[in-house]
């Protein structure tokens, strides 16, 4: 470095401009069983994992013969698979691989891109366009949920026939012969509510006590843009998602032993909070018939006022929780916005001359920066 004694080195995340990006492999680690004691070499061998299909499968991009892309994901999931979600650097297409590790071998599950003319770009070899955000909402169904020879998982995408907003879908994937190569991919049903967007998965192959099993997600509806509720959509029926919260504000819950069932019921802990109630930490059950979340006991509650705005009371009365509303623009689509006045202006009592204005605009659909919250 330039005015220092010596040398010093710089790392830097991400290559300069015009400078060759990094190339990303994935590895699996052969540990040997613990029965079998240490490794003669001394450490364990470390197998490459192929990201290109077979031949005579359908392919990925050519970003991953060039080694542009990223390795968004990777997860383990039964019968000794690795699902592998891979971007290319444009962030155009998202492809989720399934990997053989015993064979060495990948297989192409699905693809999501946006095609330049409309509709959505969803299955193998579709056109791109646009970008593709990575959520994290692939959930794999548990071994007794499934055949042996199939994978069932859940899938959370935003496509443009669903107007951008993401949607949890089922899935079944079946193998054709040995190994998992030229696999059938097939679409069982949408199962998050038509009308609104899924923020976030909370817990996956919940149990009723009446055996009912399904997913517990976080989202809203048409009539409920800016609030996050917690539904509960039927894995195994074609029921819609039912609406489990109903107090205005967001709504997170965390499953207590992973969605168990402790004496017939679900326990889960609830974060309620909303623009006139601090966050409320509860514990709550799922309840049936109707179903319902139940509040069993308070556990925390947070102070209404910061005690910093509560000693200075010029301070407390100068902020104040915005004004949500909602317009159409020329296109026709419906914008959220969230409204900071100064005191003692509103909505209701406009300001007799116009104030300058500070606009943050926001991106989406897929993204709720205007809240209840």
């Amino acid at each position: 470095m330039q005015g220092e004694h010596g040398q010093e080195t710089e790392t830097h995340a991400y290559p300069f401009a015009g400078q060759a990006n990094a190339k990303v492999s994935l590895y699996v680690l052969d540990l040997p069983p613990r029965s079998a004691g240490a490794n003669p070499s001394g450490a364990p061998e470390a197998v490459l994992l192929p990201l290109v299909p077979q031949s005579g499968e359908p392919g990925c991009d050519d970003c991953v013969a060039r080694g542009d892309y990223y390795v968004a994901r990777a997860d383990w999931v039964p019968e000794g698979l690795v699902a592998v979600q891979l971007q290319d650097r444009r962030q155009a297409r998202l492809q989720l691989l399934l990997l053989d590790v015993p064979r060495r071998s990948a297989h192409l599950v699905l693809s999501e891109a946006w095609e330049r003319r409309g509709g959505s770009a969803q299955g193998r070899g579709a056109g791109v366009g646009g970008w593709v955000n990575i959520l994290d909402m692939l959930l794999v169904l548990p071994c007794q949920a499934r055949e042996r020879d199939e994978l069932l998982f859940v899938w959370g995408a935003e496509r443009e026939q669903d107007e951008g907003l993401a949607r949890l879908r089922l899935y079944r994937y079946a193998r054709c012969g040995e190994g998992w190569a030229h696999g059938a991919l097939r679409c069982l049903r949408t199962l998050s509510h038509p009308s609104g967007c899924v923020l976030s998965v909370e817990g996956l192959g919940l149990c009723l006590s009446g055996g009912a099993q399904g997913v517990l997600y976080a989202g809203n509806e048409e009539d409920a843009w800016g609030q996050r509720h917690l539904f509960f959509a039927p894995l195994w029926t074609d029921a819609p998602a039912t609406r489990l919260t109903s107090d205005r504000g967001e709504h997170s819950a965390f499953l207590c032993g992973a969605g168990d069932c402790e004496g017939g019921r679900t326990l889960l802990a609830l974060v309620t909070h909303s623009l006139a109630q601090p966050p409320r930490l509860s514990l709550c059950a799922l309840h049936e018939a109707p179903l319902r979340v139940q509040a069993l006991t308070e556990l925390q509650r947070a102070e209404l006022v910061d005690p910093r705005i509560r000693q200075n009371p010029a301070l407390r009365s100068a902020l104040r929780a915005p004004e949500l509303f909602s317009f159409r623009n020329r296109e026709g689509l419906r914008l959220y916005c969230a409204l900071y006045l100064p005191p003692p202006y509103s909505l209701s009592s406009p300001p007799p001359s116009p104030l300058p204005l500070l606009v943050s605009v926001y991106g989406g659909p897929g993204v709720q920066a205007v809240c209840e919250g």
